[in-house]
């Protein structure tokens, strides 16, 4: 297989396919073809059922490369994202759930605040919830998230779970500290 095949070629079949059935390898080398196409062509709605497979995989590289592809859909398909971050998070290692948190869910949050964040307040107490808000730490703040308002909901949100307030200070994310201009701190 070349390095990026062209997946526009590719039937859902075959991506199907090579992602459940391929080397490590090929099934990367799949879904960064697919991560050119929904950035350069179109989004395939089809995209989302191969990197369902795809998370399934052992290899972190792959989990993370379908969670980039999933990201493109933040602004289109935002329930069903959400519900995948949802059926991920728990049973997710701290790499993944950066993956998911900083792929998925902050780009949710970046498109669809106000329904992304009534969705994570409304989790009942318990494994899911901390999972989801363990997530949600691990996003920085984009677009909708953004406002200093907004942050601070999901400040709050952080910080009604005592491990996670103890480990993670997120106000530094709306007020870093002064750059050169290039980005980077002085």
């Amino acid at each position: 297989m070349s390095e990026f095949p062209d997946t526009e070629k590719m039937t859902i079949a075959e991506l199907l396919q090579t992602v459940r059935d391929s080397p490590t390898n090929d099934v990367v080398n799949v879904l960064r073809g697919m991560a050119m196409e929904c950035h350069t062509i179109h989004l395939r709605p089809e995209f989302i059922d191969v990197c369902r497979i795809a998370l399934r995989r052992k290899s972190n590289r792959v989990y993370w490369l379908a969670c980039t592809v999933l990201g493109y859909f933040c602004g289109h398909s935002s329930q069903e994202l959400f519900d995948i971050v949802a059926e991920e998070a728990p049973r997710a290692g701290d790499d993944r759930r950066t993956a998911l948190g900083k792929c998925i869910l902050e780009h949710l949050l970046e498109e669809r605040f106000d329904e992304t964040i009534s969705r994570l307040e409304t989790i009942p107490t318990g494994p899911l919830r901390n999972a989801m808000l363990d997530t949600l730490a691990r996003c920085w703040p984009f677009g909708g998230a953004a406002t200093p308002a907004n942050w601070r909901r999901v400040e709050e949100l952080v910080r009604s779970i005592p491990e996670l307030a103890r480990r993670t200070d997120l106000s530094f994310l709306l007020n870093p500290p002064p750059s050169n201009g290039d980005g980077a701190p002085n």
